[in-house]
This record gives structure tokens, C-alpha cells and sequence, in this order.
């Protein structure tokens, strides 16, 4: 299985050629953004632990994250369908995975 960089990469290639890099870089800029957001998270934490004697509760963390991978492989995945749809734009026989239709 490809990771998430990897297939991101792989996206890239798939939509600069087509000259769609900007559905590209906006779910890298998702991507970027959950990242971050991950990491505030983590830092809060790791204070509240730290400074405030609060012991992270391992039910939470594990949802939080969780939830986040989730996130990251549906964006990743939308993206992967939309690029299908523009690779067969003009595929009167293949099956859109958004009927409103992609461009």
C-alpha cells in the first residue's frame, strides 16, 4: 500500500499534466492544514501533561487520531475519483463517479 505521500505525489503527476494542479495543491493545503492541526493538538498535551498534571486520556487520543487519518485518506480519495473523472472526460463509456460532473 502507497503512502500518503506517495500517493499524493502520484496525484500530482496525474493532475499537473492535465493542468489541474490547483485541485492538486488544494488538498495538499488540507493535507498541510491537518498536519498542523495535529501537531497544536499534540502540543497541548504534552502541556497540559506537563505543566497542568493532566494525564491524556488514551480513548480520546486514539478517536482524535484516528479521525484524522480517516479524514486525510478521504480527501485522498475524492481526489483520487476526480482525477479519474478528468482522465475520462470525453469516455462516453465510463461510469463518473460525480454525475454533476468535473472540469
Amino acid at each position: 500500500m502507497l503512502s500518503t505521500q506517495q500517493r499524493l505525489s502520484l496525484l500530482e503527476e496525474r493532475l499537473t499534466s492535465d493542468h489541474h494542479r490547483d485541485l492538486y495543491l488544494q488538498t495538499k493545503h488540507l493535507m498541510d492544514s491537518l498536519d498542523a492541526y495535529e501537531e497544536k493538538h499534540r502540543r497541548i498535551v504534552n502541556i497540559q501533561a506537563i505543566e497542568g498534571g493532566i494525564k491524556p486520556q488514551h480513548e480520546v487520543e486514539q478517536v482524535f487520531y484516528s479521525t484524522i487519518r480517516d479524514f486525510r485518506e478521504q480527501l485522498l480519495r475524492t481526489l483520487e475519483k476526480t482525477a479519474e473523472d478528468l482522465e475520462h472526460k470525453y469516455d462516453k463509456s465510463y461510469h463518473k463517479h460525480y454525475q454533476d460532473g468535473v472540469d
